[in-house]
Order: C-alpha cells, then sequence, then structure tokens
C-alpha cells in the first residue's frame, strides 16, 4: 500500500470554506453598495451639466439605500431621487399645471436679452424674477371689460406703481410682462409664458447616461472589493 499524504490541505480547505462563507458576501455586498454611491456622484454631475439649476437641492436628492443583506440572492442596493419632476425630465413626461396655467420662464427672466438664445432660457431665473415673489399681478377695476382695455389698465398700473409689472392677456398668448419706457408709448418684454395648461418636457435622461457609465466600473469595483477580502482572509498573494 502507498501512503500520501498532502501537506497543507487543512488549511487550503479552511480558506475555501472562509472565501465562500465570509469573503464573496462580502465583497458582493461592498460591489454593490460601492457603484450605488459612484452612480450618485455620477448622476449628480450629469444634473449640474444638464440641467439649470438653482441651487443644490435637486443633486442632493439623489439618494442611495444601501444593501445590508449577506444573502448574494437577496442583495439590492438602490439609487433613486425622491422628487417627481426628476422622472418626468427622465421621459420626457409632460408637465400639467396645478391651476388655469403653468408659468414658464423667459429667458428675459434670467437677466439675458430677449430673443439672445434660440433654445430659450439657458440660465436659471433671476431671484427678483421668480414668479411666487411678483406678487399680486391683476389689474382691478376692470372686470369684464374688452381684453385691450384690460391690458391697457394693467400697464397703466404697472407704471404707476412702480412694479412696472402686469399680467396682460393677448388672446393666445398670455403673460407676465415687464413695461418699459414711458406712459405713452410703453413696450412690453414678456417674464413669463402663461399661454399652456401642459408643457412639453425635453427628455433628458440624465439616469440612463449614468448607469452606463456606472456599469462601466463594476470589473474593476468587483476585483477591488474581493482583493481585499481575500487580503483579510490570508489567502496567499493577496
Amino acid at each position: 500500500m502507498i501512503n500520501v499524504t498532502l501537506k497543507g490541505s487543512d488549511e487550503m480547505q479552511r480558506q475555501l470554506e472562509t472565501v465562500a462563507k465570509r469573503s464573496v458576501p462580502f465583497a458582493a455586498r461592498e460591489t454593490v453598495n460601492t457603484l450605488a454611491f459612484k452612480g450618485r456622484e455620477i448622476w449628480q454631475q450629469e444634473m449640474a451639466s444638464s440641467l439649470t439649476l438653482r441651487n443644490r437641492f435637486t443633486e442632493r436628492r439623489a439618494l442611495v439605500v444601501k444593501a445590508r443583506t449577506l444573502r448574494v440572492d437577496r442583495m439590492e442596493a438602490v439609487l433613486g431621487h425622491t422628487e417627481p419632476y426628476m422622472a418626468n425630465l427622465e421621459h420626457g413626461k409632460s408637465e400639467r399645471a396645478e391651476k388655469r396655467w403653468r408659468p414658464v420662464p423667459t429667458e428675459v427672466a434670467a437677466g439675458l436679452p430677449k430673443g439672445s438664445l434660440s433654445g430659450g432660457r439657458k440660465k436659471v431665473v433671476r431671484p427678483k424674477n421668480i414668479i411666487t415673489r411678483l406678487g399680486n399681478l391683476k389689474a382691478k377695476g376692470f372686470a369684464g371689460r374688452p381684453r385691450k382695455a384690460r391690458n391697457a389698465r394693467a400697464i397703466q398700473q404697472a407704471i404707476k406703481s412702480g412694479k412696472r409689472l402686469a399680467l396682460l392677456d393677448f388672446g393666445r398668448r398670455k403673460g407676465v410682462y415687464k413695461i418699459m419706457g414711458g406712459k405713452r408709448r410703453p413696450k412690453v418684454v414678456k417674464l413669463y409664458d402663461l399661454s399652456r395648461r401642459t408643457t412639453p418636457m425635453p427628455k433628458t435622461p440624465t439616469l440612463q447616461r449614468t448607469l452606463k457609465k456606472t456599469l462601466a466600473l463594476a470589473p474593476q469595483v468587483a476585483f477591488d472589493a474581493l482583493s481585499k477580502q481575500l487580503k483579510r482572509a490570508g489567502v496567499a498573494g493577496y
């Protein structure tokens, strides 16, 4: 009979069991969570470059729910956004007015010359032009009068009050206008368009682009996580 002794086999078996039971699940969870947070960073960069943002609220509301289980078949990290308008932007869904109309700011509201940008407003609205800060612009004393008379009255009141803002109705075109010039020959420049009950929203797939960039990082992230766990387990070569 020939007796064969394999030196180190017990240690190899112990390392394999450690890798199977602990190293791989921990590495998998770290991979999933790391990709979710890297995706959040990429998404925030996409928002900053693709959207007109007044502050960082929209970026900050991209949140991650981490994977916590070590069961690989139930492992999941979630990257999402708390605000519904991001889903509307992603799919190009139209926005409907809460009341009779939906205010759409023009480039003038952002402090840019009228007609300066064929694609419309590219900067945020100036603080003083935010519609919620404009106050009540309805003309008083001309209810039931013809539209032309109501517009003239609104312009007169805007000049007299010093606000130089008026709510004007030109039939198919309605809006909040800034009154320029004097009383005799005033000139009106639109700040907000109030002509639409629904506003078409261009499709801006920031999340779709984010996922594509994030998944490209997956092989390296997984390699780094697994190497880290193998080193902790004391596997030779790591």
